[in-house]
């Protein structure tokens, strides 16, 4: 009763839409019409099992879609031909072309979830289940006819008139029929993932192919998406799985992403298209590198590790730098985005080396390290002869790598521990010294670079290597960089480079007070000597202090500094008999030098020390022999009453004379 009703009602149908022409009128006759062979189908498959009545029930239906497509082409090409505009084709058509896909989609929808329950064990998808796998496995396969009928029937639909549904839908066809094939010979998502990038790289050249054959300039949407979403796919499907080949899965991704993205390459999407997919190229290389070197078991430590990695960098960089004439017309780059690509990659290597070094490297990574330092120090340098505004930053960063060689070279990688101990490191400023030297001989104007972060670093090198090996280093060492800061400074008229001198003389003075000094008080006087010694030497150099403005800064810092070197001294002479002596030297030497100098600080302090070494020394002899107080104070006595008469009979003689002295310290420094 069925099949006549839906027959009556067909026939019906085609009656009303033949004096109707209109568009929903042919949408219902149509319906009938498959509706019709639906119900034909039902009563010759009835009795068949679940899985037989779903599979015979879908490909009727994909053979459906191709007949559907058959029939508007037929109708089509009715129209084209017709003398008279007739409507109820247009109508058909419109119809034929829904029913196909409210017919293909649901298909197409149903053999995806299929798919996804196949390749569930594989890939870690979490789908939900109405039948066990294998009659999934089943069904998908026995379907793999309908995914072959829809993508050929969408196939035949746009080369009659291309429509951007067809695009997309042969493309879903395409990866139900790539699936459906592996499932078929009992692949695994690995192998699905392989596929996918295939037709990933396909479809993108084949794209490419298209638009210059045809000469078109603008790409439809769906060829720039379509690549993508299949190369996309082929990344998902190889997470959870590492081997020696799976970082070519997202160099394969990366590589259609480059050729999308290098289509627009003035529009920001394909642009950063662009960088993402580099980024996930360099990503892929490093993959693969990283597989290789902990599946060999060959031994190293994580820094041997880091630094091969960084080797990989370096090479990327020189890569982009030496081919840049070939890799710029490819990816649509400028020569800035280039550079900035290659710089990106020397940064990269060089945190990979300095980072390394933390991880204490066997000496064969330290000696791949100092190659790769080398290379590093070589790639700067070139861009430091660059005449842009990063030239000079380039030059230091080159010989900041030229350390760092050196630095792996010492610790890792010299094949004498002994040469180290004993000669290269102790004497590493005095090394340093000579490589300055040469950087202020060089005449580096000629030669291309700026000379100005060559002259700055040549002042920094030496005493940057004393102060990383201050533990090691050489008291000779110490005096020759000291003695280099010397002569710099005599040459460049610098006098400020002095200071590091005298820290460098105070070092060598601290070594030898340890050495050498074993008791309190020689030890703390010692120290304090060379403290306010190199204190009085910056107050009397200093440019700044020099001006008249700061002259009361100079007499307070020279007075605090004379002060505190007295009153140590002065201290530990109370108990050590040969400080005594030294201090009453000291006190002389400080009034002589007042005198001779016309500084008050040394005049007033000296004389105070010395007036309070006479006043220690009677008192240590009055209490030594008690009858000297008696003498003391009778000429004490005697004194005080001298000078008290001559002051009343000469008090404005005196007075004269004392403020004329007053003022001729005032004018003193």
């Amino acid at each position: 009763m069925r099949t006549v009703g839906l027959s009556i009602a067909l026939i019906v149908m085609l009656i009303n839409t033949s004096r109707l022409s209109i568009s929903y009128s042919a949408f219902i006759t149509t319906g009938f019409g498959l509706g019709l062979m639906g119900a034909i189908l039902w009563q010759l498959t009835r009795d068949v099992g679940t899985i037989a009545l779903i599979t015979y029930g879908i490909n009727a239906a994909a053979v459906s879609v191709i007949l559907l497509f058959g029939l508007r082409h037929w109708f089509k090409r009715r129209d084209r031909h017709s003398n008279r505009d007739l409507p109820i084709y247009k109508a058909y058509i419109q119809a034929f072309d829904l029913w196909a896909v409210l017919l293909s989609t649901p298909i197409l929808f149903f053999q995806t979830y299929l798919a996804l329950i196949v390749f569930s064990d594989f890939s870690n998808f979490n789908v939900i289940v109405f039948w066990n796998q294998d009659i999934t496995s089943e069904l998908f396969a026995n379907l793999f006819l309908s995914s072959g009928l829809i993508t050929a029937g969408l196939v035949y639909r746009a080369w009659q008139e291309p429509v951007f549904w067809t695009e997309w839908g042969i493309a879903w066809g395409m990866e139900l029929l790539v699936s459906g094939a592996i499932a078929l010979t009992n692949g695994s998502a690995i192998e699905l993932a392989i596929a996918n990038l295939g037709l990933g790289l396909m479809t993108q050249l084949l794209g490419d192919w298209w638009m210059r054959r045809t000469g078109q300039i603008r790409y439809p949407l769906s060829w720039d998406v379509v690549p993508l979403i299949y190369g996309g796919m082929g990344s998902l499907l190889r997470l959870g799985s590492f081997s020696d080949f799976t970082g070519l899965f997202t160099l394969s991704t990366s590589l259609v992403g480059i050729g999308i993205g290098r289509r627009v390459p003035e529009h920001f999407i394909f642009k950063l298209l662009t960088y993402i997919s580099i980024t996930g190229a360099t990503f892929s290389a490093y993959e693969l590198l990283f597989y290789q070197m902990i599946s060999a078991n060959t031994g190293g430590s994580w820094g041997d590790g880091m630094v091969i990695l960084g080797v990989l960098g370096c090479a990327i960089a020189y890569i982009y730098q030496i081919f840049a004439r070939w890799i710029m017309p490819y990816l649509k780059f400028s020569s800035r985005e280039i550079n900035t690509s290659a710089h990106l990659h020397w940064l990269a290597s060089t945190v990979l080396l300095v980072g390394g070094s933390l991880f204490s490297p066997t000496s064969t990574g330290g000696t791949v390290g100092v190659g790769l330092a080398i290379a590093l120090t070589i790639y700067a340098l070139s861009q430091g002869r660059k005449s842009d505004a990063t030239a000079e930053l380039w030059v230091y960063l080159g010989i900041g790598m030229g350390i760092v060689a050196l630095f792996y070279q010492f610790a890792y990688a010299s094949p004498n521990p002994w040469l180290n101990q004993t000669i290269l490191i102790p004497y590493s400023g005095a090394i340093a010294c000579g490589f300055a030297t040469t950087f202020f001989l060089i005449p580096w104007t000629s030669w291309g670079w700026a000379p100005r972060p060559w002259f700055r670093s040549a002042l920094v090198l030496p005493l940057l290597f004393v102060s990383i090996f201050a533990k090691a280093i050489a008291i000779p060492c110490l005096l020759i960089v000291a003695i280099f800061y010397s002569i710099r400074a005599f040459y460049a008229r610098q006098i400020r480079l002095t200071y590091l001198t005298v820290w460098l003389l105070a070092w060598i003075c601290f070594r030898f007070i340890s050495l050498l000094l074993f008791s309190l008080f020689p030890y703390l006087f010692s120290y304090t000597c060379t403290i306010c010694f190199s204190i009085l030497y910056f107050c009397q150099v200093e440019p700044i202090l020099q001006d008249f403005e700061f002259r009361s800064v100079r007499h307070i810092i020279r007075s605090l500094a004379t002060g505190s070197l007295c009153a140590i001294a002065f201290f530990c002479s109370i108990f050590d008999v040969q400080i005594a002596l030294i201090t009453w030297g000291l006190s002389l030497a400080f009034v002589i030098a007042g005198l001779i100098m016309r500084v008050r600080a040394f005049l007033s302090i000296g004389t105070i020390t010395f007036v309070l070494l006479v006043l220690n020394q009677a008192v240590l002899l009055v209490s030594r022999y008690g009858f000297l107080l008696w003498a003391i104070g009778i000429v004490a006595g005697i004194g005080f009453i001298t000078i008290a008469a001559n002051f009343e009979v000469r008090r404005d003689r005196i007075l004269a004379i004392a403020r004329n002295i007053l003022n001729e310290l005032e004018a003193w420094a």
